[in-house]
């Protein structure tokens, strides 16, 4: 019986000691830091890092731009011109400048007064309709 009792202390002893052993090595911060400014002082350091690599990027590293972007480029060009039209209801530009040359080239009030009415028309299409109001008045 005696024999048991020591064998169950010596078995508690190990197993506190295990116990404070696994707490310990599992629950380790060091001293000088906490876990609140972890998370900001690893942040602050990736930001600074990041703001010196632009930094040190020279500007006559810039890539040259390949055939696909020129070609891109190009096709949005052709597009442009092809839109470009007073008959395209979207375009409002392309019909301003059609109906001032009309209006250039009309020399009687009758031919100058419907083309008037479409200019404004056009303006409030533009979104200018503080000019619009004034040909309307």
């Amino acid at each position: 019986m005696i024999i048991l009792c020591r064998v169950a202390k010596c078995h508690a002893a190990q197993n506190s000691l295990i116990r404070l052993f696994m707490s310990r090595s599992f629950n380790f911060r060091p001293a000088h830091t906490s876990g609140f400014l972890t998370i900001p002082l690893f942040l602050a350091l990736c930001f600074a890092f990041s703001c010196s690599q632009l930094a040190e990027k020279p500007k006559s590293a810039v890539r040259p731009q390949p055939d696909s972007h020129k070609k891109m480029l190009s096709i949005l060009a052709e597009v442009k011109q092809k839109i470009y039209s007073p008959l395209n209801n979207f375009c409002a530009e392309a019909k301003l400048a059609s109906l001032e040359e009309k209006l250039a080239a009309a020399h009687n009030p009758q031919q100058q007064m419907p083309l008037l009415f479409d200019k404004a028309m056009a303006l409030l299409e533009y979104g200018d309709e503080a000019q619009a109001v004034q040909i309307y008045e």
